[in-house]
Protein backbone atom coordinates (compact mmCIF):
# COMPACT_ATOMS: atom_id res chain seq x y z
CA UNK A 1 0.00 0.00 0.00
CA UNK A 2 1.97 3.38 -0.82
CA UNK A 3 2.47 5.90 1.89
CA UNK A 4 0.14 8.68 2.09
CA UNK A 5 3.33 11.06 1.50
CA UNK A 6 3.78 9.33 -2.20
CA UNK A 7 0.02 9.89 -2.56
CA UNK A 8 0.22 14.41 -1.85
CA UNK A 9 -0.18 15.58 -4.68
CA UNK A 10 3.04 18.35 -5.54
CA UNK A 11 1.90 21.88 -4.94
CA UNK A 12 0.72 23.89 -8.00
CA UNK A 13 3.03 26.29 -9.83
CA UNK A 14 3.04 29.72 -8.58
CA UNK A 15 0.90 32.55 -11.06
CA UNK A 16 3.53 34.38 -12.52
CA UNK A 17 0.91 37.40 -12.59
CA UNK A 18 1.23 37.32 -8.45
CA UNK A 19 5.15 38.16 -8.73
CA UNK A 20 5.52 40.14 -11.19
CA UNK A 21 6.52 43.53 -8.94
CA UNK A 22 9.04 40.72 -7.37
CA UNK A 23 11.73 40.69 -10.82
CA UNK A 24 14.99 42.79 -9.66
CA UNK A 25 14.57 46.59 -10.00
CA UNK A 26 17.86 48.56 -11.01
CA UNK A 27 18.18 52.28 -9.77
CA UNK A 28 18.64 54.10 -13.04
CA UNK A 29 18.62 57.93 -13.03
CA UNK A 30 17.81 58.58 -16.67
CA UNK A 31 16.01 61.54 -18.34
CA UNK A 32 13.04 60.91 -19.76
CA UNK A 33 9.07 62.61 -21.19
CA UNK A 34 5.63 60.73 -20.87
CA UNK A 35 2.48 62.39 -21.44
CA UNK A 36 -0.60 60.65 -21.27
CA UNK A 37 -2.46 58.80 -23.85
CA UNK A 38 -5.34 60.87 -23.85
CA UNK A 39 -2.93 64.15 -24.38
CA UNK A 40 -0.32 65.95 -25.91
CA UNK A 41 1.39 67.24 -23.19
CA UNK A 42 4.59 66.52 -22.45
CA UNK A 43 6.32 65.85 -18.91
CA UNK A 44 9.53 65.70 -18.31
CA UNK A 45 9.91 63.21 -15.84
CA UNK A 46 13.60 61.33 -14.32
CA UNK A 47 13.73 57.06 -14.15
CA UNK A 48 13.97 56.41 -10.51
CA UNK A 49 14.21 52.58 -10.89
CA UNK A 50 13.34 49.86 -13.34
CA UNK A 51 12.55 46.06 -13.96
CA UNK A 52 11.39 44.61 -16.63
CA UNK A 53 7.33 44.62 -16.08
CA UNK A 54 7.62 48.47 -14.76
CA UNK A 55 9.30 51.34 -13.68
CA UNK A 56 9.14 54.23 -10.75
CA UNK A 57 9.60 57.87 -12.16
CA UNK A 58 10.32 60.94 -10.25
CA UNK A 59 8.26 63.90 -11.72
CA UNK A 60 6.37 67.36 -10.81
CA UNK A 61 3.32 66.82 -11.77
CA UNK A 62 0.69 64.00 -10.61
CA UNK A 63 -0.37 61.22 -12.31
CA UNK A 64 -3.64 59.53 -11.15
CA UNK A 65 -3.25 55.80 -10.43
CA UNK A 66 -4.72 54.11 -13.48
CA UNK A 67 -3.55 56.56 -16.45
CA UNK A 68 -1.92 55.03 -19.06
CA UNK A 69 1.33 56.56 -19.70
CA UNK A 70 4.21 57.05 -23.28
CA UNK A 71 7.89 56.80 -21.62
CA UNK A 72 10.24 57.83 -23.46
CA UNK A 73 13.78 57.97 -22.90
CA UNK A 74 16.03 60.97 -23.38
CA UNK A 75 18.71 61.81 -25.80
CA UNK A 76 21.27 60.46 -23.36
CA UNK A 77 20.12 56.96 -23.71
CA UNK A 78 22.01 54.35 -25.72
CA UNK A 79 19.32 53.61 -27.75
CA UNK A 80 15.75 55.20 -28.25
CA UNK A 81 12.95 53.70 -26.18
CA UNK A 82 9.15 54.02 -26.24
CA UNK A 83 7.40 52.25 -23.93
CA UNK A 84 3.61 52.06 -22.58
CA UNK A 85 2.58 52.27 -18.64
CA UNK A 86 0.15 52.27 -16.29
CA UNK A 87 0.23 54.04 -13.26
CA UNK A 88 -0.43 51.39 -10.10
CA UNK A 89 1.11 53.69 -7.64
CA UNK A 90 1.27 57.22 -6.40
CA UNK A 91 3.54 58.72 -3.92
CA UNK A 92 5.38 62.07 -2.75
CA UNK A 93 8.98 63.24 -1.38
CA UNK A 94 9.52 65.03 1.16
CA UNK A 95 10.41 67.59 -1.37
CA UNK A 96 7.03 68.06 -3.18
CA UNK A 97 8.52 65.62 -6.36
CA UNK A 98 5.69 62.88 -7.00
CA UNK A 99 6.71 59.15 -7.26
CA UNK A 100 4.79 57.31 -10.04
CA UNK A 101 4.76 53.57 -10.01
CA UNK A 102 4.14 52.21 -13.20
CA UNK A 103 4.01 48.38 -14.81
CA UNK A 104 4.75 48.00 -18.41
CA UNK A 105 1.67 46.69 -20.78
CA UNK A 106 4.41 43.91 -22.44
CA UNK A 107 8.37 43.31 -20.89
CA UNK A 108 10.96 45.00 -21.91
CA UNK A 109 13.73 43.27 -23.40
CA UNK A 110 17.26 42.95 -22.23
CA UNK A 111 18.69 45.48 -24.44
CA UNK A 112 15.57 48.21 -23.87
CA UNK A 113 16.03 47.47 -20.02
CA UNK A 114 19.82 47.88 -20.29
CA UNK A 115 18.81 51.42 -21.76
CA UNK A 116 16.46 52.36 -18.88
CA UNK A 117 19.47 51.59 -16.16
CA UNK A 118 21.58 53.63 -18.06
CA UNK A 119 22.59 56.53 -16.85
CA UNK A 120 24.22 58.11 -19.65
CA UNK A 121 25.64 61.96 -19.04
CA UNK A 122 23.04 63.10 -16.84
CA UNK A 123 24.34 62.52 -13.29
CA UNK A 124 25.11 65.64 -12.28
CA UNK A 125 22.25 67.63 -10.23
CA UNK A 126 23.04 70.80 -11.67
CA UNK A 127 23.05 69.94 -15.12
CA UNK A 128 19.31 67.96 -15.03
CA UNK A 129 17.21 70.82 -16.59
CA UNK A 130 19.52 70.93 -19.49
CA UNK A 131 19.30 67.36 -20.21
CA UNK A 132 15.30 66.91 -20.13
CA UNK A 133 14.11 69.97 -21.19
CA UNK A 134 11.36 69.75 -23.33
CA UNK A 135 9.06 71.60 -25.54
CA UNK A 136 5.59 72.61 -24.55
CA UNK A 137 4.28 75.62 -26.03
CA UNK A 138 1.15 76.07 -24.00
CA UNK A 139 -0.59 79.07 -23.60
CA UNK A 140 -1.00 79.93 -19.19
CA UNK A 141 -1.52 83.29 -17.26
CA UNK A 142 0.68 84.91 -14.72
CA UNK A 143 1.00 87.57 -12.08
CA UNK A 144 3.77 88.59 -9.56
CA UNK A 145 4.05 86.65 -6.23
CA UNK A 146 3.84 89.15 -3.87
CA UNK A 147 1.19 90.35 -1.38
CA UNK A 148 -1.73 92.45 -2.76
CA UNK A 149 -0.81 91.56 -6.84
CA UNK A 150 -3.98 90.94 -8.90
CA UNK A 151 -2.49 92.11 -12.26
CA UNK A 152 -2.30 89.08 -14.61
CA UNK A 153 -0.79 88.74 -17.85
CA UNK A 154 -0.87 85.90 -20.93
CA UNK A 155 2.53 84.06 -20.92
CA UNK A 156 3.65 80.99 -23.38
CA UNK A 157 5.06 78.27 -21.57
CA UNK A 158 7.92 77.43 -24.01
CA UNK A 159 9.58 74.63 -22.53
CA UNK A 160 9.47 72.60 -19.23
CA UNK A 161 11.78 70.57 -17.17
CA UNK A 162 11.60 68.90 -13.32
CA UNK A 163 12.91 71.96 -11.84
CA UNK A 164 12.50 74.88 -14.35
CA UNK A 165 10.59 76.63 -16.75
CA UNK A 166 10.63 78.63 -19.96
CA UNK A 167 8.19 81.53 -20.73
CA UNK A 168 7.38 83.65 -23.69
CA UNK A 169 5.74 87.38 -22.71
CA UNK A 170 5.57 90.86 -23.54
CA UNK A 171 6.87 92.37 -20.57
CA UNK A 172 10.36 92.44 -19.33
CA UNK A 173 10.47 91.01 -15.81
CA UNK A 174 13.39 91.49 -13.70
CA UNK A 175 15.84 88.56 -12.18
CA UNK A 176 14.34 87.22 -9.03
CA UNK A 177 10.99 88.08 -9.12
CA UNK A 178 8.84 85.47 -8.45
CA UNK A 179 6.20 85.05 -10.43
CA UNK A 180 2.80 82.63 -10.29
CA UNK A 181 2.00 80.69 -13.27
CA UNK A 182 -1.55 78.89 -13.98
CA UNK A 183 -1.97 76.49 -16.51
CA UNK A 184 -5.58 75.47 -17.41
CA UNK A 185 -6.36 72.32 -17.60
CA UNK A 186 -5.86 70.20 -20.56
CA UNK A 187 -7.95 67.13 -21.55
CA UNK A 188 -7.66 64.73 -18.40
CA UNK A 189 -5.10 66.72 -16.30
CA UNK A 190 -6.56 69.43 -13.32
CA UNK A 191 -5.34 73.12 -13.58
CA UNK A 192 -1.86 73.47 -12.28
CA UNK A 193 -0.02 76.49 -10.46
CA UNK A 194 3.59 76.97 -10.64
CA UNK A 195 5.60 79.02 -8.45
CA UNK A 196 9.19 80.39 -10.10
CA UNK A 197 11.54 82.68 -10.01
CA UNK A 198 13.54 84.54 -12.73
CA UNK A 199 17.18 83.63 -13.42
CA UNK A 200 17.90 85.14 -17.27
CA UNK A 201 16.40 87.43 -19.44
CA UNK A 202 16.59 87.36 -23.55
CA UNK A 203 15.24 89.53 -25.91
CA UNK A 204 13.70 87.60 -28.79
CA UNK A 205 13.33 88.93 -32.28
CA UNK A 206 9.73 89.40 -32.36
CA UNK A 207 10.17 91.76 -29.13
CA UNK A 208 9.30 89.34 -26.93
CA UNK A 209 11.32 88.41 -23.59
CA UNK A 210 12.03 84.84 -22.96
CA UNK A 211 12.36 83.94 -18.93
CA UNK A 212 14.51 81.33 -17.95
CA UNK A 213 12.59 80.31 -14.17
CA UNK A 214 13.80 78.25 -11.85
CA UNK A 215 10.51 76.01 -9.93
CA UNK A 216 10.33 77.42 -6.17
CA UNK A 217 9.83 75.00 -3.80
CA UNK A 218 6.33 75.07 -1.97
Amino acid sequence: MPSSASAQPSPPPQPVSKDRRKSTRFASGQPASCRPTASSDVTPVRIKDVSKQGLGLLSSRRFEVGSVLLVELGDSAPHPVTALARVVRLGREPDGTWIVGCMFFSDLNKEDLSAFQAKGTSAAPSDRRANIRLPVNRMASCRRHTPGAISRWPVEVKDESSDGLGLLCYLDIEDGAKLRIDLPPQGPEPPRTILVSVVRRVREPDGRWLLGCTICPK
